[in-house]
């Protein structure tokens, strides 16, 4: 289906880049059929669609990386006639747009660094990039191709205000590797704003980021648009639509149904599956975060302590887990959460030197980390960064059988039918056979999620799990962990940001600040305290 609703104001502003009836070429086919858009000055759009709607097919053609089946895209530089996307090289795209994504945008240091566990490594070597130096680099351009070039001066000057208005002073020395995913997304952003773009996509900028980061970044926006900087959002909530936005773009089905001013299309299209997917009726009240003295201890934690190179990022955590509990960890951008996580995990060397016993067992009492993943199952942003795109998606839902990242073993035919059951259950069965690298990014969050569930492990935790999944599916996972820890037979740790992430079968809160225990206790206690 071709057709699509349009509500644009023609006239307004230069153009920046017009897409003239293309049609886009990816594995499964030809999508997004004669599609025309164009972006100009002075408009702030959103792109909005649920996952798998085609999102970032239509961002790799505005980038210059996807093959058109036909049409052209045309680069609008200033004081140049228009290149087309037949002519023009990705890098002299980079010169009019810039682009911070999961997918697209990831730090050249953290995307090569080989494996996860390398932040929990990285704190003894010399060589890791530093935020600072990350920010002030010129722009790379192996083959002479950009036109834009920057004195120190410049790039200074430009750092020291973004880093004010994003707060990333504390940040300025710390090894890029070592940011958490939250102040990771922060530093790219500003490292992209910095180079001062006419045109700036943003892929689900606030996710990871606590309360106080997203209103910073939300207040950010009017500075950067008064720079002269249009802005592209792509985000699969429409809840995320910053107020500054002036047009939005709706796709569904690898099709844009409709785009124009933001207001007529939210008053128009408000019912559309785009905007407001059905999903399911949720129970809210959650249980009882009494403790049970007879409940056995899975998790042991007694003055933890983690720092590095005189940084101290835990001090002095107490912690104890029961089964039959459920917690949320809790705690803004940078307050040790993900180190923690890291301890229990066994990916953290540091976990040797303190006192934690995990099912009934001391740390570095002969047990291998093999030991450990074999009760736990996981997800967190740092997975999902490392994790090979090469296997197909059931291949890497077997692989939670094994704890492997990637799938090295035979896997029996029950396995199989496990697997294949979990991805029904989510909602997203045709994913079987399709290869992991050739789905969304917010469908291989929902791919590496069955992976964390698919063996029933006695212990759960997921790290901002829910990280660019769209309303339907989120809400289809939550019932899933819901559903799994009323069994009784599985204890969840769980983090995000959003309250409304928090699935109601948690019992219990533990809320970091500065890598101390601010609070815990019974979940509702500690979320009425803040």
């Amino acid at each position: 289906m071709k057709s699509s609703t349009v509500l644009d104001h023609p006239g307004e502003g230069n153009p920046f880049i017009t897409l003239d009836r293309i049609s886009i070429r990816i594995p499964a086919g030809i999508v997004f059929e004669d599609t025309s858009w164009e972006i100009r000055s002075g408009q702030q759009w959103a792109v909005v669609g649920p996952n798998g709607s085609g999102k970032s097919a239509l961002l790799k053609a505005v980038l210059g990386k996807a093959p058109l089946a036909s049409g052209r895209i045309l680069y609008h530089f200033p004081d140049e006639e228009p290149l087309d996307s037949v002519s023009v090289s990705p890098e002299r795209v980079k010169d009019l747009v810039a682009c911070v994504s999961s997918e697209y945008g990831k730090a050249p240091p953290v995307q090569g660094s080989g494996f996860y566990q390398a932040r929990w490594s990285s704190f003894s070597d010399d060589d890791p990039l530093l935020v600072s130096e990350y920010i002030l680099r010129q722009p790379a351009d192996p083959l002479g191709m950009s036109r834009r070039r920057f004195t120190p001066d410049q790039l200074l000057a430009s750092a020291e205000e973004f880093s004010g208005i994003l707060a990333l002073e504390d940040l300025w020395s710390k090894k890029l590797i070592a940011l958490s995913d939250g102040e990771l997304r922060r530093v790219m952003i500003a490292e992209a704003l910095i180079k001062g773009p006419s045109l700036l996509i943003l892929e689900n900028p606030f996710a990871g980021l606590d309360d106080e980061n997203q209103a910073r970044l939300r207040d950010s926006i009017p500075n950067v648009i008064r720079r002269g900087t249009t802005l592209v959002l792509v985000t699969a909530r429409a809840d995320e639509i910053p107020d500054s936005a002036t047009h939005v773009l709706l796709v569904q089905d690898h099709r844009v149904i409709a785009r124009g001013v933001k207001d007529e299309i939210l008053r128009g299209f408000s019912s559309s599956r785009a905007l407001k997917p059905e999903r399911p009726n949720i129970h809210k009240r959650r249980p009882s975060g009494a403790n049970d003295p007879e409940g056995q201890v899975l998790l042991q934690l007694s003055d933890v302590r983690v720092s590095y190179e005189g940084n101290t990022i835990l001090n002095g955590v107490d912690w104890e887990v029961r089964k039959g509990e459920h917690w949320a960890l809790l705690g803004p951008n940078g307050a040790g959460k993900t180190t923690l996580l890291s301890l229990i995990l066994g990916d953290n060397p540091q976990a040797y030197a303190n006192r934690i016993t995990l099912f009934g067992r001391r740390r570095g009492s002969g047990e291998t980390i093999w030991d450990i993943k074999a009760r736990v199952g996981w997800v967190s942003p740092e997975l999902h960064l490392y994790y090979p795109r090469r296997f197909s998606c059931l291949d890497v839902v077997c692989s939670g059988f094994f704890d492997s990242i990637g799938l090295h073993r035979r896997v029996s035919d029950d396995q199989r039918r496990l697997a294949e059951a979990l991805l029904i259950d989510m909602g997203i069965r045709d994913f079987g056979e399709k290869g992991f690298n050739s789905i969304s990014y917010g469908e291989q969050r929902l791919v590496l999620l069955a992976r964390a569930l698919v063996k029933r492990p006695p212990l759960l935790v997921l790290d901002e799990p829910c990280q660019g999944v769209d309303g339907l599916h989120r809400d289809r996972f939550l019932e899933l962990v819901n559903n799994l820890g009323n069994r009784g037979e599985t204890t969840i740790i769980f983090v995000t940001h959003l309250r409304d992430e928090l699935p109601w079968v948690l019992t219990h809160a533990l809320l970091l600040r500065k890598g101390r225990v601010f609070r815990k206790g019974p979940i509702e206690e500690v979320l009425a305290e803040g």
